[in-house]
């Protein structure tokens, strides 16, 4: 082989060399990346199973953490808990705070149902107002204990809070128009009946609905 021959054939040798690293990297890269995706769906689901069954226990922080980048299972999961949950506490403010992360539609029935529902403990409806509330303005902070009842009422005041920058997950099921109003009516709703609902209920949703007609004066309606 002549020297002019080798010249013209190295280049051509870099080039295949160049290409092949070019393809492995991108195979590497693909492989990674399907890595992560499945990660993260393994990880959905085990969110999901424990926000449903509430057990185990100690990983409830954790799966009310992850559920919200949970698009996909992650509503359907928190409505069925709602329908479940008891008055504990700390169970409540775990799945308040995961539920005031996530827009989705079929999810925001579901408040509404436990909400309005009179056979459910005060506190669970007093945390759904909470999380509806939240809808109406993404940023709002207000800790479930603010909204509990003092002993002597001389009026209601509106619920105050932080505002924080809002990070939402988005569900699979859009937003009904107009779904801030049916927030405020409910709460109006609900604070109108003293005599028919508990105290905590009543007091909790004139404070909510204080706040939420505030904020729609704020930015009314589209």
């Amino acid at each position: 082989m002549t020297t002019i021959e080798r010249k013209r054939i190295r280049p051509g040798i870099l080039l295949a060399l160049v290409l092949s690293s070019g393809i492995s990297c991108a195979a590497q890269q693909s492989s990674a990346e399907a890595a992560i995706h499945a990660r993260l769906r393994n990880e959905c689901r085990r969110a999901a199973r424990i926000i449903r069954t509430g057990r185990p226990a100690p990983r409830l922080t954790w799966a009310a953490e992850r559920i919200p980048e949970c698009t996909d299972v992650g509503p359907a999961a928190l409505g069925r808990r709602w329908r479940m949950i008891g008055g504990n506490a700390d169970d409540l403010e775990a799945l308040t705070l995961a539920t005031m992360r996530v827009r989705d539609g079929a999810l925001f029935t579901d408040l509404l149902a436990v909400a309005e529902d009179g056979s459910r403990p005060p506190q669970v409806r007093v945390a759904t107002m909470l999380a509806l509330a939240k809808l109406t303005n993404p940023g709002l902070s207000i800790p479930l204990s603010f909204l509990t009842p003092p002993d002597t009422i001389r009026r209601i005041p509106m619920a105050l809070g932080s505002t924080t920058h809002a990070s939402r997950g988005h569900g699979t099921v859009a937003m009904p128009p107009g779904y801030r109003l049916q927030i405020l009516a409910l709460l109006e709703q609900l604070t109108a009946d003293r005599a028919g609902q508990p105290r905590e209920v009543w007091y909790a949703a004139g404070m909510l609905a204080k706040r939420v007609r505030a904020d729609l004066a704020d930015t009314p309606e589209p």
